[in-house]
């Protein structure tokens, strides 16, 4: 006989699309609006995922107290209080990646691309102008997307 908490996770476990439903409706509720920084919850980035990148967690509990499993870079990592993916120093490796990444430069306050053929480590790495743009706008960083 199955309690309640193993009967659901496994049905979260036979049903993908439930265990996504059920994900994005917790990181619903636990995000507020502001960053990490300002309301020690995870920031509210409005994006639309073409990939999905590796992720580091799936849940709060896998990330060690006060961190939090928050969405980045279409994926999830744990995060705390103190942590700016956008404000990590830039290190970069030389790779045969033929796909431009983009990353957030503090000096210049805005998302800079890096050139074929060089790929970057850390968090501070973004696939695309506007996953960097709207990461680094949430913590705090560049100038506020345009609203039409």
């Amino acid at each position: 006989m199955l309690d309640s908490t193993q009967f659901w996770a496994s049905q979260l476990l036979r049903d993908p699309e439930l265990l996504y439903r059920t994900t994005i409706e917790a990181l619903l509720t636990f995000t507020n609006s502001g960053s990490v920084k300002s309301q020690g919850s995870c920031p509210k980035v409005n994006l639309k995922c073409s990939f999905k990148s590796p992720s580091t967690c799936t849940w709060h509990r896998d990330c060690r107290s006060p961190q939090k499993c928050c969405p980045l870079n279409c994926g999830k990592h744990c995060l705390s209080s103190s942590d700016d993916p956008c404000t990590e120093k830039l290190e970069t490796k030389p790779c045969s990646s033929p796909l431009n990444q983009w990353y957030f430069s503090t000096t210049k306050n805005r998302c800079v691309p890096l050139n074929n053929g060089i790929c970057p480590e850390g968090r501070n790495n973004f696939k695309t102008f506007d996953i960097c743009k709207k990461t680094c706008l949430a913590f705090g960083h560049g100038e506020p997307v345009k609203q039409y």
